[in-house]
């Protein structure tokens, strides 16, 4: 079976579970953002890669926002009736049930926006309150607010105290891997506290805009899942990539197949996001043989991973802190198939070696500040956890998740150095 569809398969699945310093710093404006190689073929280009300077109050790390959210009661009663009774187009994914809504910044306001509900349409039903999608474009395509398309509201109801996605990707920014920014975000609904959301950035067109010299390439979800150039709709570029992957065997010699591969994407860039997988675990992303992940064709480089959904690390529940070095699989409820570039990866000598190299030093320089931001975002967030109206979790729950994801951080650092040996 091939890679995009595997990972088109996996999307439903695994929905269910979403330069180094020594001191990197936590600041929107100074968190990592990468600057693209040399160009080569292409005209030169202007650009600084950094956010939209309006969308920083939206992912303030020094406070908790608010997002208000209002709904007529005909718009609220569709989509709580799409939540709890998604239709079989909801659920296979087919259709999106998004209903008029108005969204609210402080003083600022989006009178006509668009929300759903978002997340595997199976576990609704298990859910106390529903994870929002937030979209400024979808009845007038040109509009944003404060720059932004959307915005990615999650609340994981198995995920224990609401950090794991703004750990996994403030990790990912200090290892100069390009991606989201995310935050804690107070979310009311009619005036009704909702409680604590993660307010997770979306990968689209804006995001390329700020991050890449060359944002024009095609942007895919979900294995062949195109985000931007649609009109186009031309996938030939990652079916070439895909069947690249997926036609070379095992157990052999990958020298010539490392060349072909390396002349499509960034193959360091690759090593250096399954590095970071590797380190955190993941269960359900690129080395896991999960679709929990992006490809970005960037004109000059070649495919580029972009991290996502990274909700279900410092697991309890699919993988503990001596998940194999080596292991290219997720758990069998969340991957029915090994990753094969992950595979590869592990089977071409050069390539392993520089991703050992990448997994320590993300353990000893990033990963080893783990535990510092698990005290500052579970002091930031702890009252308004207490106040969280459909939390079930008590506060006895929440100060024992902040200490076992730190007590994971040392068992995994130490797992990753007696596998290593150094």
């Amino acid at each position: 079976m091939r890679i995009i569809a595997f990972m088109a398969a996996l999307s439903t699945v695994a929905a269910a579970v979403s330069c180094i310093s020594d001191s990197p710093a936590e600041g929107d404006v100074l968190d990592h953002w990468t600057a693209d190689a040399a160009v080569k073929d292409l005209p030169a280009v202007d650009f600084t890669p950094g956010p939209k300077p309006q969308t920083l109050p939206l992912f303030d790390q020094d406070t908790i926002v608010r997002f208000d959210l209002t709904f007529t009661p005909a718009a609220w009663n569709s989509l709580m009736d799409c939540w709890r009774n998604p239709s079989p187009g909801v659920r296979d994914g087919t259709q999106k049930c998004y209903v008029h809504c108005g969204f609210a910044f402080g003083d600022e306001g989006f009178e006509d926006a668009a929300c759903r509900p978002k997340g595997n349409p199976e576990a609704w039903s298990e859910q106390d309150k529903p994870q929002f999608i937030v979209r400024f474009n979808k009845w007038d395509k040109s509009g944003r607010f404060r720059g932004m398309r959307r915005l990615n509201l999650e609340a994981n109801p198995n995920g224990g105290v609401p950090i794991r996605d703004r750990l996994g990707m403030w990790l990912m920014r200090q290892s100069g891997i390009d991606a989201s920014r995310v935050n804690d975000a107070v979310v009311t609904v009619n005036g009704e506290n909702y409680g604590l959301y993660m307010n997770i950035e979306t990968l689209d067109q804006e995001f390329l805009d700020t991050h890449f010299d060359y944002p024009d390439g095609n942007l895919y979800s979900d294995g062949p899942k195109l985000e931007t150039n649609e009109k186009a709709n031309d996938i030939s570029d990652v079916d070439a990539w895909d069947e690249q992957i997926m036609d070379e065997p095992l157990g052999v010699d990958h020298t010539s197949f490392a060349e072909t591969l390396s002349a499509m994407m960034d193959v360091d860039q690759m090593l250096r996001v399954m590095a970071a997988e590797i380190v955190l675990p993941t269960v359900d992303n690129l080395k896991d043989g999960g679709g929990n992940f992006y490809l970005y064709h960037h004109p000059v480089r070649g495919f580029l991973v972009l991290p996502w959904d990274l909700d279900d690390i410092f697991s309890k529940t699919f993988s503990g802190p001596d998940q194999p070095f080596d292991a290219c699989r997720g758990p069998v409820d969340l991957s029915t198939e090994p990753s094969k570039i992950c595979q590869l990866v592990h089977d071409h000598p050069p390539w392993r070696e520089k991703l050992v190299q990448d997994v320590i030093e993300i353990r000893d320089q990033v990963y080893a500040l783990i535990p510092d931001k698990v005290d500052d975002y579970c002091a930031q967030v702890r009252d308004e956890f207490a106040k969280d109206p459909f939390q079930s979790y008590g506060m006895d729950d929440f100060d024992a998740d902040c200490k076992y994801i730190k007590d994971y951080v040392a068992s995994r650092t130490a797992y990753l150095k007696d596998y290593l040996g150094r």
